[in-house]
């Protein structure tokens, strides 16, 4: 077929048909993909910015789509998203799902996609929002059972997932006070403020940094033993008499060093650990 011919005319099925098709569609994705044909086949829309506008979408994704139909078919076209998941591992995704068993909501997609990115896996949108709408059942058979057996999800060390109800807004506000401008790297500093775990597992992900040697009680004054070697965000901000969003200011500094010990009840200077993201005490 005339790749330059009209795209309405590269489209074998008729608009009655695709019409037919669309309340036959059991996700998102394949649902927009009849819509983008429709729009082509009636010529609603004429081009692929005009239907990426249309249906929301991304730039380059109606044409990337187009490709696969010509390629491939309509029945494969409309199957297609399932494989767009191959692209996140098993272990991540039943990561994510023990962490959702714990949610009241399901996160959005940014707020997933950036979750994903902590943990080593970096993904497109539309492939987020296929995991999400995957997970959506699974997520209801697991609180069902929960609720018949009477128990509740075990709390894991896992990346924490903001949900996008009332956090959401506060979440927003957050990363304005720190003036923080990618989900990625807010969600990189609230593990390191508030959670035990680290933001990637180094059995999973390739080239984690080394950690540097890290003080041991012993070598802290004798006379302040008692003084842990590490500390977390609120650990620290609460020996220090300060607010933990002033600490977070400040740890980068090249005064913080002074600043620390300034403000410590032992005059003990402390030092920040990004690959750890912890506060090292310093002698």
């Amino acid at each position: 077929m005339n790749q330059s011919s009209p795209l309405e005319r590269r489209i074998a099925e008729a608009p009655e048909a695709l019409l037919a098709l669309l309340p036959q569609q059991t996700n998102r994705w394949s649902h927009l993909k009849v819509k983008m044909l429709y729009l082509l086949k009636t010529e609603a829309a004429t081009t692929f910015q005009q239907v990426a506008v249309l249906l929301e979408l991304q730039e380059q994704t109606p044409l990337r789509w187009f490709k696969t139909y010509e390629k491939s078919g309509l029945e494969t076209f409309l199957a297609s998203p399932k494989l767009l998941l191959r692209c996140v591992p098993t272990w991540a995704t039943e990561r994510l799902l023990a962490e959702l068993q714990e949610a009241a909501f399901l996160p959005t997609v940014g707020i997933t996609q950036a979750w994903l990115h902590t943990v080593g896996i970096n993904v497109a949108r539309d492939t987020t929002s296929l995991l999400l709408s995957t997970l959506k059942p699974r997520l209801q058979v697991l609180s069902s059972q929960a609720k018949a057996l009477g128990t509740q999800a075990v709390p894991s060390c896992l990346p924490p997932i903001l949900l996008a109800a009332d956090i959401y807004p506060s979440y927003e506000q957050w990363k304005q006070q720190h003036q923080i401008a990618s989900d990625a790297e807010a969600l990189r500093q609230i593990i390191g403020e508030y959670f035990e775990c680290n933001p990637v597992d180094s059995a999973s992900a390739p080239d984690a940094p080394s950690t540097p040697a890290i003080t041991t009680l012993a070598s802290v004054d004798a006379g302040q033993q008692d003084v842990p070697a590490l500390l977390h965000q609120d650990g620290l901000a609460q020996r220090l008499s300060v607010n933990s969003s002033l600490l977070s200011r400040n740890r980068s500094k090249p005064t913080f060093t002074r600043w620390s010990q300034q403000h410590d009840p032992d005059g003990i200077s402390w030092q920040w650990l990004p690959s750890l993201r912890k506060y090292q005490a310093s002698t």
